[in-house]
């Protein structure tokens, strides 16, 4: 284990876990976002001998396994390492961090190319030793469109799609379209100036007004990048291609749960499942696993509520929000999203939510338009009163949140 180990803040893997209160937290980054169904079965078994059998989908598009121990993480490495789910090497699985479009090599619409471009830029970026002192949480997309379009895929570094090649995009700058061995050169030297010329190793993520100086220094011609909002598509329910979305409620799963997907995917034609940054999963088949808890339809109120894992994974979490938020899902309308957070870190929904509520000792503060960090427009509310405010917010929201901002 290395001196990263059990530091707050940074992603975790099987190389760095990090100290929670159920134990120690994992991540596992599978190779492109895809599983075979004998990397899963991997998987469940790592998760039942060596931690407490929960799985949880997060939104880079990676496996979170919780409750390990120092002696289990290491056990769990080696098996991680040898089924192809993990790299050997500590410094370049952790600059492996790349998300790509879930669709890719089965939506007709995605880039015909973007497998190949994730497969050049993943192996790029691990032989680029000079990127070690990337900042932790660093990580590139590959953004080929279709279903799901192009700018729905976040990353410090992005390679987008276009008519006629790819695009470098970071923070609010984009270069023009390139071949894809170009486009993959120029934004491992783009990586190459955050690590070297940015000693408070700030991400363009984070701070997208440094893109285009970025671009620039790293030789490249650039110019602003429109920002518009894209609407995501159904992520749940029956996808191009005959493929399948699948979710599970707060994007937490069992063993058992991982098993019944294992065996369903291996007796499909196409024996691969491929998680999203949305805390899902997509499988190529037309036919949903039985007997377990996941969810083919998109208007299941429980894709309305996001949550933590509460105080029984985490010492900061006040209340079970989990079960707060199960409750509180049906009165929740389609297209909106409520949030409830165990504390102002907002782990489980870092983004804005229609409303978020965050457990204080005396109840929840309520943050409309926001997250679980922002100035609450009201406080300490208790559960018996939520519902009732909570009706009243989705109504009149819009007056309500020019109230708060205004506050």
């Amino acid at each position: 284990m290395t001196s990263a180990s059990l530091v707050r803040g940074w992603c975790p893997d099987l190389f760095a876990p990090m100290a929670a209160k159920d134990g120690l937290l994992v991540r596992i980054r599978p190779p492109l976002g895809r599983l075979t169904a004998a990397q899963l079965h991997v998987v469940a078994e790592m998760a039942e001998s060596g931690g407490n059998g929960v799985i949880e989908l997060t939104n880079r598009a990676n496996l979170q396994l919780r409750g390990f121990s120092p002696s289990s993480v290491s056990a769990a490495r080696e098996r991680a390492v040898k089924s192809g789910l993990t790299l050997a090497d500590e410094a370049a699985e952790r600059r492996s961090a790349l998300i790509v479009s879930p669709l890719a090599g089965l939506d007709p619409e995605c880039a015909a190319d973007t497998l190949v471009c994730a497969q050049a830029l993943r192996k790029t970026v691990a032989e680029a030793v000079d990127l070690a002192v990337l900042p932790g949480k660093f990580g590139f997309a590959v953004d080929g469109g279709g279903y799901f379009p192009t700018g729905l895929l976040a990353g410090d570094i992005v390679l987008r799609a276009r008519n006629d090649g790819w695009a470098v995009c970071c923070g609010h700058a984009t270069t023009e379209p390139a071949s894809v061995m170009n486009a993959v050169g120029a934004a491992v030297r783009v990586a190459r100036m955050v690590a070297l010329r940015h000693p408070d190793r700030a991400r363009p993520a984070r701070i997208p007004e440094t893109g285009l100086s970025l671009l620039e220094e790293a030789g490249l011609v650039a110019c602003s990048l429109r920002v518009e909002a894209v609407r995501r598509p159904p992520t749940v329910g029956r996808l191009p291609e005959g493929t399948l979305g699948l979710a599970v409620p707060f994007g937490r799963m069992h063993v058992a749960t991982l098993r019944t997907l294992a065996d369903h995917l291996a007796r499909c034609d196409d024996a691969v499942l491929r998680l999203t940054p949305w805390r899902s999963v997509v499988l190529a088949g037309p036919s949903l696993p039985g007997g377990t808890m996941l969810i083919d339809d998109p208007t299941d109120p429980r894709l309305r509520v996001q949550a933590c894992t509460g105080p029984g994974g985490c010492a900061r979490a006040q209340v079970d929000v989990a079960q707060d938020a199960l409750a509180l899902a049906m009165d929740v309308p389609r297209g909106r999203t409520l949030h409830v957070s165990g504390c102002p870190k907002g782990c489980a929904h870092p983004g804005r939510a229609d409303v978020t509520l965050c457990a204080q000792s005396g109840g929840y503060d309520v943050i409309p338009d926001g997250r679980a960090g922002d100035m609450p427009w009201r406080s300490g509310v208790g559960r018996e009163e939520i519902v009732a405010l909570l009706r009243r917010l989705w109504k009149e929201r819009p007056d309500v949140t020019g109230e708060r901002r205004d506050a």
